[in-house]
Parts: structure tokens; sequence; C-alpha cells
């Protein structure tokens, strides 16, 4: 065996031997880089539920997915990546049972905590919160989860659109039942919030409603005053603002229908008819609207609730040429402001 056949069977075994050396290394190395990349491609596009394995070339990818769609761009997503031969799935679908969301508004805090659809749905509704919630905190406590009923995200919208218009409001959610309750601005607005609900109701969503209208028993107070006066009139001294003795029975029911409406503003205003001055009318319509509120003070109506105004000539409600007008002109009128 010549010396150079030697040399040249040593130099083959030794390639052998560093390409046994190199390959175990060199294949350690593939699915490291392989998890890094289909990792990095995952968190990039917000799926962070994903856990991913990987041996050799092939890409197993595992979690609870939030919905179908994300459990397909996870999917997707992995065989995006150069150098993957397979990606097995085992991927479990999460569906929540019962699908659940409460809201709450208090103190210019908004809380809301269960479950949303997906990422992309729930940054589009909290960047439509912080735009109309602009004065309140917003604490989000929700969770990515599917198996929302049908209209589902329509009616959170609605909700959640209505909700600021509240002094205070609690809404809870249970797949299609919704409780809601609190206290809301105007009556006008409860009844927005309540149409608006209403379709739903067509939809087969259950709607128990326990709202309140601050301005409700202001209201009242004033239909109650309406309806007095259609019957009955504050008389004076003639030319002066002295009331009428007669009218202390009146002013016991006033104080009576005041009382529903505890809280509200009420402005007493003076109207005379347009026989004589223009400037002593308009003094004197002032003064008996004072004299009104002081009577009424006497009954127990908290002065800082009422406010005196006086009119005048300036708004008669019949033709002051005839002598029933002017005497329907000469009155004193009530308007009943809640919140």
């Amino acid at each position: 065996m010549s010396k150079n056949f030697l040399i040249q069977l040593f130099g083959l075994l030794l390639i052998f031997l560093l390409i046994l050396l190199a390959v175990p290394q060199y294949s350690k190395k593939i699915p490291q880089e392989l998890s890094k990349r289909v990792k990095q491609n995952l968190q990039k596009n917000n799926i962070n539920w994903a856990a991913v394995r990987v041996e050799g070339r092939d890409v197993m990818i595992s979690g609870i997915a939030p919905n179908m769609q994300e459990h397909k761009k996870a999917i997707t997503l992995s065989k995006d990546i150069i150098g993957v031969r397979f990606v097995n799935d085992q991927i479990s679908p999460r569906i929540i049972t019962p699908y659940t969301m409460n809201i709450n508004y208090t103190n210019q805090k908004l809380t809301l905590k269960g479950y949303i659809p997906s990422y992309e749905v729930k940054k589009v509704l909290f960047k439509k919160l912080k735009d109309s919630y602009t004065k309140s905190q917003i604490i989000d406590k929700t969770i990515i989860g599917s198996g929302e009923p049908k209209e589902w995200m329509q009616l959170l919208k609605v909700l959640t659109k209505e909700l600021k218009n509240f002094e205070v409001g609690s809404i809870n959610i249970i797949d299609k039942e919704i409780h809601i309750s609190g206290k809301i601005k105007k009556s006008n607005q409860k009844k927005s919030l309540e149409k608006e609900l209403a379709l739903f109701e067509n939809k087969d969503f259950i709607i128990n409603s326990h709202i309140v209208a601050l301005d409700a028993s202001a209201q009242i107070c004033q239909e109650k005053l309406n309806t007095l006066f259609e019957k009955q009139k504050i008389y004076f001294k003639p030319n002066k603002a002295i009331i009428e003795e007669s009218n202390n029975p009146l002013f016991q029911t006033i104080s009576d229908i005041t009382a529903l409406c505890p809280k509200a503003h009420i402005k007493i205003i003076g109207h005379t008819d347009n026989v004589g001055n223009d400037e002593k009318n308009l003094k004197l319509s002032l003064k008996r609207a004072k004299a009104v509120a002081s009577k009424l003070l006497e009954q127990g109506v908290a002065l800082k609730n009422m406010e005196a105004i006086g009119r005048g000539e300036l708004e008669p409600l019949a033709d002051n040429k005839t002598k029933d007008g002017r005497a329907k002109n000469r009155r004193i009128e009530f308007k009943v402001i809640g919140y």
C-alpha cells in the first residue's frame, strides 16, 4: 500500500469525522431558528396565546384560540415561514358558555369585564370608547373568547354609546339576556335607549330594564302644576304685589306638589296685561313673582330651588283688547326644570 494512498484515506476519514461532529450541531440549530421565526411572526400579528414546538422542520402549534379566525390565522402565519415543512395543528377553540359581559359606569369610571370575540374587535371598540368618554377613566378587564350570540357586538356598541348619558349605570349581559339599571340624566335619553333596545328584543334578546330618569320627578311636578292652574289662579290686589288671602289653600297645594320634586329648579314667572307703562308692568311682574316665591318659602319650599322672573306684558296668552284676554294675561307661570 503506497504512502499517497494512506494519506488520501486519512483525509477522507478526517472529513467524515468532521461531518459526523457538525451534523448534530446543525440539526439542533434548524429547529431553534425555525421556532424563533415562527414565534416572532405570531407575536407580530398579536397572536400571544399560541405555543410553538419544532422537531426538525416540522412545527406543532397548540393553545386555545379565541375564535376560528384567529385559529386559521395562526396556522397560515406558521406555514409562511421559509424552511417549515409541515404544520401540525393542535389548537383548541375556546368557546365561552355562557358568554358574559358586565359594564359599570360611576364616578366618571367606565369598567368592562367579560369577553370580546377578537383582538381586532376589542381594538376598535376601545378606540371608540376613548373617543366618546373623553373625561372618563376606562378600565379594561376583558378577555378574548368566542361563542358570542349573533348581534351581540352590535348590542354592546349601542349600550356603551348610551351609557355616557347615565349618572350611574350597570349592565349585565348573559348570552342574550340583558339586565340594565341606573339613573339617566333625561327622560328623552331614556326613551331613545329603550327604542334602540326594542330592536334587539325583536332578535330574541331578553331586555330587563330598570332605568330612572333624573328629570322624571320634575316632569311630574310640571304636569300637576299645569293641571292645577287650568282650574285655579293666584290673585293679587289691583296694581300691587300683595297676594289675596283667599289663595292660602292654593299655596298649600303648590307646596305639596313641589315636594314631589325636591331637587328641581322652579322658575316663577310673573306676567301682566298691557295696561299702563311698560317699565312699571315689568317691575310689577317681577315683584309679584318674588311675592309668590316668598309665600312658598313660608310653606317650606327651599329658596335655592326657586327663581323669580318678571316678563311684564311681553308674553301674552290672549288678546289684550278684551277684558277676559287681559285677565288671562295677568298670571303667574311655573316652569319646573329637572337635571
